[in-house]
């Protein structure tokens, strides 16, 4: 396969003619589910035919058990993008790829728990939320593992504080690239915030906290050179 020159307007709508017709082929000839989601993801990102994107997700959420489409389509149903704004359906969606294994599903039923969309937003359900959240970060998604810390660290009249807890998982989310969770560890290592106080392992995580906002930047100029 050549070279696409982005540059040329006629090769990139040939380029995007043929995955669209190879993302088409998988799903409807092929019957595979994430020829399916590719095709959603088509439809959705680069075409912006968010309606056809949805109808794409469906059928490889309720009728192939695809975890990755139940996400994306729960998603859609959260955002009314492409259908109807129902966070029951969402929830439904989440739910499904969640119990598939997918960690990103069950991050966002953790997001609605705690943000009391469950229940009507009549309250917060933070131990569902917990319960969520720890499928996820068990399984490295970064953010499920900082939204426990902040939990943990904060408390509520369901979910006591518990500053190990906050610590351990502000340090996995360090561990796994997020600045934030090393700013947290790195605070509550400085001033022993409800955990023995520890300098070496506070400028231990200062640095790579410091690191982590260099590079940050980098990439940050560099996508500004860019355009």
């Amino acid at each position: 396969m050549f070279a696409v020159d982005f540059k040329d307007e006629e090769q990139v709508k040939e380029y995007m003619e043929n995955l669209h017709t190879e993302y088409m082929f998988s799903c409807h000839h092929e019957k595979n589910s994430d020829g399916c989601v590719l095709l959603g993801d088509f439809y959705t990102n680069i075409r912006k035919e968010y309606e056809k994107g949805v109808e794409v997700y469906k059928t490889a959420c309720n009728e192939q058990d695809n975890p990755e489409a139940c996400y994306k389509l729960g998603k859609a149903c959260l955002a009314g993008k492409g259908t109807e704004v129902d966070k029951d359906e969402a929830y439904r969606c989440f739910k499904k790829g969640c119990d598939a294994g997918h960690s990103g599903a069950c991050h966002n039923m953790g997001l609605l728990y705690s943000a009391g969309k469950k229940n009507g937003g009549k309250e917060p359900e933070l131990e569902k939320a917990i319960e969520c959240f720890k499928s996820a970060c068990n399984k490295d998604y970064v953010q499920s593992c900082f939204m426990l810390s902040g939990l943990y660290l904060r408390g509520s009249k369901t979910v006591p504080k518990d500053m190990k807890k906050a610590l351990d998982y502000s340090v996995k989310s360090c561990d796994l690239g997020l600045l934030f969770g090393c700013v947290n560890a790195t605070r509550m290592y400085t001033v022993g915030d409800g955990v023995p106080k520890n300098p070496e392992l506070a400028a231990k995580y200062k640095e790579i906290a410091k690191e982590m906002h260099k590079q940050i930047k980098e990439q940050q100029k560099a996508m500004e050179f860019s355009v």
